[in-house]
């Protein structure tokens, strides 16, 4: 990863994130919209913060499908751009925050 300049590296991460996804994620305010209930800062706030978890979640499941398979990845997959080729066991270790010592 060292030849890659760090806002390099940020701006592949959120490529990689595929934020065009999320707008799929906007179906959490309509059933909350339907009941009229999105006036009230409350529902509001907490309808935001499931919109987000979705987005974080989605994002997460894309970057780890990418770190499985970092050798196959292609067009919108671009973790492979940011991340160096691995080993399967390495980029599952990676993941998940097990870095063997």
């Amino acid at each position: 990863m060292s030849g890659i300049p760090p806002m390099g590296r940020i701006r592949g991460l959120v490529v990689a994130a595929r934020p065009r996804q999320w707008v799929k994620n906007l179906l959490v305010f309509a059933a909350p919209g339907a009941a009229g209930v999105l006036d009230d800062a409350a529902s509001l706030g907490k309808v935001a913060v499931v919109f987000a978890a979705f987005c974080l979640s989605s994002s997460g499941t894309y970057y780890w499908n990418d770190l499985l398979d970092v050798e196959a990845a292609t067009g919108e997959r671009r973790l492979a751009a940011v991340v160096p080729p691995t080993e399967p066991s390495r980029a599952n270790d990676i993941d998940l925050g097990l870095r063997s010592r």
